[in-house]
């Protein structure tokens, strides 16, 4: 799925493209609240259903597009307490 540089239209078509999956995977977890802005993924829910939702769009995104959802430039924000990086590194260390 390969786009021209500078093509303005690219960004829609991208977005329509990638629409369609994203919305397959939340539908049925009215619960997780998402939004897309290009190929940006915000979702808002308890961490493990947030998380559960994001390794199923993982998959869906590879299986439909043939798309590897960025892990290592994936951010989850957490209200509440948060994890300064060093934590962050300590929690997922082993993962």
């Amino acid at each position: 799925m390969a786009g021209q540089q500078g093509d303005g239209f690219e960004t829609v078509r991208f977005a329509v493209t990638i629409h369609p999956s994203i919305g397959h995977v939340f539908q049925h977890h009215p619960a997780c609240k998402w939004a897309t802005i290009c190929g940006d993924i915000f979702v808002v829910a308890p961490p493990q259903k947030a998380l559960a939702r994001v390794a199923k769009l993982k998959l869906i995104l590879k299986q439909d597009l043939n798309l590897d959802l960025d892990v290592p430039k994936f951010n989850c924000y957490v209200p509440g307490n948060c994890l300064d990086d060093d934590q962050a590194r300590e929690l997922f260390k082993n993962t």
